[in-house]
């Protein structure tokens, strides 16, 4: 599957690699307003880990037009997407793009599984996605999941979080760091140091609540003295058992 321009809604177009995966993503952002925060600074300081095809970088960008916005995503195919979506909608200025993966330690080749007909869905763990396969053969039928679920396996790179840091973003404020990685959320945070921590103002991540993984996350969280707040995330199967999880220093 290649890359194609899609009208998602009135005078709103974008690359797409699925269309339906793109639709849904665009309703969660766009119209459910499931990213909202209380107001960040006016040109804030954003990383976004698991860009895709940069719907979550156009949103921030159209909210906070001097936003800077560190982009991370591994897949070719999404890269793309997400520097043509920049181009196409003037958004491009004050966002940089890596095109590589995040986790605990630095990886010189892991193994990407990705799905170009659901690109939001690629991962490093595709174990995780039996059942999500399943529910979509039982809802969708067996034919549809099997092309929707059709995988390349794709080498990429793997860098800690506070190493690009280091040199991305040296000192200051992290006003926002939101991380929706498809099973390697816990990865990506333990790649973040001790002194990198209180840089962070605010998280925003999905987590898939298997073996305990949602409270293990929230449980860090606290312990770095954020206040969490957790919620289903809406026009998901329960069975997936997605949640929101939404981390500040504010009171």
């Amino acid at each position: 599957m290649g890359l194609r321009l899609m009208e998602l809604a009135e005078g709103f177009s974008c690359w797409v690699t699925g269309e339906l995966e793109a639709a849904f993503i665009y309703a969660e952002i766009f119209e459910d307003g499931t990213y909202d925060l209380p107001a960040l600074p006016k040109a804030p300081f954003v990383v976004d880990v698991g860009a895709n095809i940069g719907l979550y970088c156009l949103w921030m960008k159209r909210r906070h037009p001097d936003a800077r916005i560190l982009a991370f995503e591994p897949a070719p195919g999404n890269a793309e997407a997400l520097h043509r979506n920049l181009r196409l909608h003037g958004a491009a200025d004050g966002v940089t793009v890596r095109q590589c993966g995040l986790g605990a330690e630095q990886v010189a080749r892991a193994k990407l599984t990705y799905y170009p007909g659901m690109s939001g869905n690629s991962t490093l763990h595709p174990e995780e996605k039996v059942l999500h396969r399943r529910l979509m053969e039982e809802r969708l039928g067996v034919a549809e999941a099997a092309e929707l679920f059709t995988a390349e396996e794709i080498p990429v790179r793997v860098e800690r979080l506070s190493s690009v840091l280091r040199e991305a973003c040296p000192q200051g404020a992290i006003d926002l760091l939101k991380v929706d990685v498809e099973g390697a959320e816990a990865e990506v945070l333990a790649g973040i140091d001790a002194a990198d921590w209180p840089r962070i103002g605010a998280l925003q991540l999905e987590v898939a609540d298997l073996d305990g993984r949602l409270a293990e996350v929230e449980r860090l969280l606290r312990g770095h003295g954020y206040t969490v707040d957790s919620s289903p995330v809406p026009r998901i199967w329960e069975e997936l058992k997605f949640w929101y999880v939404t981390a500040s220093r504010r009171a």
